[in-house]
Formats: C-alpha cells, sequence, structure tokens
C-alpha cells in the first residue's frame, strides 16, 4: 500500500475491514480497487468540468468536437471494478453486488 494516495490506502482499508468476516480478500484487490474507484471519481470530475464534448480548433481555425476521453476512462475503471467486485462476492448474484457497489461509492 505504500504507492497509493492517502485516500487510496483509506477506500483499500475500508474494503478490507467490509470483507474481513469472509476473509477471502487479497491486498492487491483491495489496492486494485481503490486506484479504480479513484480514477472513476477523477473522470467525472473531469467530464463535469468539461463536459461529454470537446471542442478542439485546428490550425486552419476549423472547429470539430472530439468525446471526452475521460468517458472512456470512466467507463472502462467502472467495468473492471465490476469485475473486481465479483471475485470479492464469488457467491453473490451481479444484481446484489451491483447494488452493494452503488452503496459502496455513495457511503
Amino acid at each position: 500500500m505504500k504507492n497509493l494516495t492517502k485516500r487510496q490506502r483509506d477506500i483499500a482499508r475500508k474494503i478490507k475491514s467490509d470483507m474481513e468476516e469472509v476473509n477471502t480478500i487479497l491486498d492487491e484487490l483491495a489496492e486494485s480497487s481503490a486506484c479504480l474507484i479513484t480514477t472513476i471519481e477523477e473522470a467525472q470530475q473531469n467530464i463535469n468540468e468539461h463536459g461529454s464534448l470537446l471542442i478542439i480548433t485546428g490550425s486552419t481555425g476549423q472547429t470539430k468536437y472530439q468525446e471526452n476521453p475521460a468517458i472512456n476512462t470512466r467507463d472502462k475503471a467502472i467495468k473492471q471494478l465490476n469485475i473486481n467486485a465479483r471475485l470479492l462476492a464469488p457467491n453473490k448474484k451481479s444484481k446484489d453486488i451491483v447494488s452493494e457497489l452503488g452503496d459502496f461509492l455513495k457511503g
């Protein structure tokens, strides 16, 4: 956990403490999940600040619109976080995992 930011360490500790009852958590999986959560938060903040479309002006003055790359980053991180959630709770249905993951991210 030495390469994680303070926020990522706090999230990883919370994940590990929540999973102590099951006793199946791996440190690497908790750290990975913490990094993914902060990536999702930072990407969402970027999307909120700059919008979903970026206006790019070329050298000749032409304007084109491009999708914000943070959207793709956020979506990929969410998919990977869902995979981690399934690994952490293999006996639960995916609908339960998604709702618990949403509750965890809110709290």
